[in-house]
């Protein structure tokens, strides 16, 4: 009997790992807070900007189920800017920057380092930047290694969620202005 619960919790632990949970984050208003949009529906996103957070460490068997989340998410931006666009009769603004809050990224292997260069690259093909907040200093000692900072750009590395937002609004803008963020 023990042995068979020991054997469903080691699966349980290691399918968790492989396809951790994944969230878009959103401001809470009136703060510099971010929190998980389906948590809290009030949080508000900015168009043109998606913050994601992976809940694990990035490794070799969750490294595809987080690359087809990353997308998974991006298409989702590009569907709500166009809805937002045709809602308010304008241009589609599209998605320009991913923000990848990496708290809860305890560590990062070679396979993960080589899948962020992947999606990396495959962004600024597409026009679009990718931002990292809160990594831990062994995760950019990691990337340092792999020279990802200096290929992402080292001015897209953050301490806090809200600073890379504020930068990214800023360089949308063009201009100091007020953000205008949506439900």
């Amino acid at each position: 009997g023990i042995a068979i619960a020991v054997g469903i919790s080691l699966a349980f632990v290691i399918y968790e790992s492989a396809r951790p949970h994944t969230a878009e984050l959103g401001r809470i208003p009136g703060t510099a807070v971010y929190r998980s949009v389906e948590q809290y529906r009030d949080a508000q996103t900015v168009e043109g900007i998606i913050i994601l957070r992976v809940d694990a460490p990035i490794y070799f068997a969750n490294v595809d189920f987080v690359k087809d989340k990353l997308r998974q998410f991006e298409n989702y931006s590009v569907d709500r800017s166009q809805s937002i666009a045709a809602n308010l009769n304008r241009v589609v603004v599209g998605l320009r920057f991913v923000i990848l809050e990496m708290s809860p990224v305890t560590s990062i292997d070679s396979t993960g380092v080589h899948a962020l260069r992947e999606i990396i690259q495959e962004y600024k093909a597409r026009g679009i930047q990718l931002a990292l907040a809160n990594p831990k200093r062994n995760v950019i000692d990691q990337l340092d290694k792999a020279d990802l900072p200096n290929m992402m750009g080292r001015e897209f590395l953050f301490l806090r969620v809200h600073d890379a937002v504020m930068a990214c609004i800023q360089i949308m803008n063009g201009e100091d202005k007020e953000p205008s963020f949506h439900n």
